[in-house]
């Protein structure tokens, strides 16, 4: 509890991270962030009807809002668009990749030269300046515990 009698959650911003490493490799991201937002929902794999609804409700509630949704959320869009956008949102499908841990991926629409999967060894090489990005997906808190970075 705060000295005012509130719970600490609705005074102050929390945040969690793998390790006290990661803080350097997060020092200035974020900041100047733009308020665009990209909502990618229901982009490749079995149909997900809600995900879709839900990026389309995230793109309800801000004004600068690009709402990615089926084929229309292809990988090379959402790369293009994911380097201006402040706030990530993805309602997909995901695949964890236990032995590759960097080839988990996130399932968008194939087009162009890309194959619909966004692995994680693909986002280390984008340039976002996103202050939040959510993963509202499958298989995004599965992992392999170790020691240091908790989960991998």
């Amino acid at each position: 509890m705060s000295p005012a009698g509130r719970w600490l959650i609705e005074e102050y911003t929390f945040t969690t991270l793998p390790s006290a490493s990661v803080l350097k490799y997060l020092r200035g991201k974020g900041e100047g962030a733009s308020d665009r937002v990209l909502a990618v929902g229901n982009a490749g794999g079995p149909n997900l009807p809600f995900a879709e609804r839900e990026a389309r409700m995230v793109g309800d509630h801000y004004r600068e809002t690009t709402v990615l949704v089926r084929q229309e959320a292809t990988e090379t869009r959402v790369k293009e668009l994911s380097r201006a956008a402040g706030l990530l949102h993805f309602a997909t499908h995901a695949e964890f990749n236990e032995r590759d841990p960097l080839g988990s991926a996130l399932i968008l629409a194939p087009g162009g030269k890309d194959d619909g999967r966004l692995e994680a060894r693909e986002v280390f090489r984008l340039d976002l300046s996103a202050r939040l990005v959510v993963l509202s997906a499958c298989d995004t808190a599965l992992g392999t515990l170790s020691r240091g970075d908790e989960l991998l």
